[in-house]
């Protein structure tokens, strides 16, 4: 005797949150099935246990917390939504199998940002 168990259908699913969620499933060695089954435990709290509470950023949080906390300034993000935009295409891109290109042209912004800007 079998027993079928639930399963679950999520659509649309737009083409980042779904490269995001490969690109983590392939990081940690698992399907893409089992890391979003493995993230629904984690936010209803029935998984083995818990991804996220004991992670490095977690045990920092926690260390610093006896102390009082850390403020820090963070700097000006600018507009972000065109740097978004490009980041899903970019996914869409890679979804389809036609993101070599565009990839490149991404990564090189992304050095050129990076780089200290020439003080004046």
């Amino acid at each position: 005797m079998t027993t079928e168990l639930p399963s679950l259908t999520i659509a649309p699913l737009d083409a980042t949150t779904f490269a995001l969620l490969r690109q983590r499933a392939l990081r940690q060695g698992r399907t893409i099935e089992q890391e979003a089954l493995l993230i629904l435990q984690d936010a209803l709290g029935t998984g083995p246990q818990p991804l996220s509470r004991s992670g490095l950023d977690s045990r920092i949080h926690a260390h610093f917390a006896q102390f009082g906390g850390v403020d820090l300034d963070l700097p000006d993000r600018g507009d972000l939504s065109a740097d978004l935009e490009r980041r899903a295409r970019i996914a869409e891109l890679f979804v389809s199998g036609d993101w070599g290109v565009e990839l490149e042209t991404f990564e090189a912004d992304q050095e050129r940002e990076r780089q200290p800007e020439p003080e004046t």
